[in-house]
């Protein structure tokens, strides 16, 4: 086995006591140009503190499914649109994300303003900036610091962060996240870039 996927498998094996369950990020901090697409699925586990954004249950075991279109302009700059399913609503996303592709360490910004639409009604507007760092050259990991900003509910600022390992030589992506409003729980997801 590589020395980094012995490295990625011992990050996500210590960070599986924190993890926390939001939307899942399988692209990278480089941007590349043209057209790309990628899938992802992921598997979470979450008990909420200080209430129960979104009208979920204050615990929830669950599943979400993500598709992404991204069109690269520049090396600098892209557009973005996602689509979401969990078990408690649909999310509909578009972004814009910039970068500065040069070096071993390529810091981005993206920011995404999207919808959730829980199942049983009602629609939450999210505005969620992110920072990125893409670490290697080619981008074996990008790291991300994310702010969703959702005004309507009790916990209007629901901060978390992200790593995802990109398989070497491979279509492969796997991801985990921590939300900073959950007790300790799971969520772990694997991306495919389609193109």
């Amino acid at each position: 086995m590589s020395k980094k996927l012995v490295f990625c498998l011992a990050l996500l094996t210590m960070g599986m006591g924190v993890l926390g369950c939001f939307p899942a990020f399988y692209g990278t901090a480089t941007i590349e140009p043209g057209l790309h697409c990628d899938v992802g699925g992921a598997v979470h586990c979450a008990a909420h503190v200080g209430g129960t954004p979104f009208r979920v249950s204050p615990v929830g075991i669950g599943v979400r499914g993500d598709f992404g279109v991204k069109y690269g302009l520049t090396k600098f700059i892209q557009v973005d649109s996602r689509v979401g399913l969990n078990l408690a609503y649909v999310e509909l996303g578009v972004g814009l994300q910039v970068a500065v592709p040069e070096g071993p360490f390529k810091p981005a910004l993206r920011v995404e303003t999207s919808c959730w639409l829980p199942w049983d009604g009602g629609v939450f507007p999210v505005v969620a900036p992110a920072l990125l760092l893409g670490l290697g050259d080619p981008e074996s990991f990008t790291l991300g610091a994310r702010l969703h900003l959702v005004p309507q509910e009790d916990l209007p600022v629901l901060p978390d962060g992200f790593l995802v390992f990109h398989i070497p030589k491979s279509k492969f992506s796997i991801f985990a996240g921590v939300g900073f409003f959950y007790v300790p729980v799971v969520t772990l997801g694997v991306g495919y870039k389609i193109q």
